[in-house]
């Protein structure tokens, strides 16, 4: 889970960056990320693994911030 306040201070904000949620060897909801595949203007494709599936995974994480159009992330829910 991310943080948004920290413990000490609730006025100052830790955020942590897309970038670094999204790593190499993260695991996000028990699928581990692999490597990158691809960065695209409206996600990033990462290859996965998750116990129990034995079948290639690719997933794939929109780009969301302020720099990114909101049609961006209601177009890749609409796919």
């Amino acid at each position: 889970m991310i943080e948004i306040f920290s413990s000490n201070n609730s006025s100052q904000q830790d955020i942590e960056a897309v970038d670094d949620i999204f790593q190499e060897g993260k695991v996000i909801d028990g699928f581990t990320l692999g490597e990158e595949i691809h960065r695209g203007g409206m996600a990033i494709l990462f290859s996965a693994t998750k116990e129990g599936i034995d079948v290639p995974i690719l997933l794939k994480i929109p780009r969301v911030g302020r720099d990114q159009p909101v049609r961006a992330l209601l177009a890749l829910r609409q796919n």
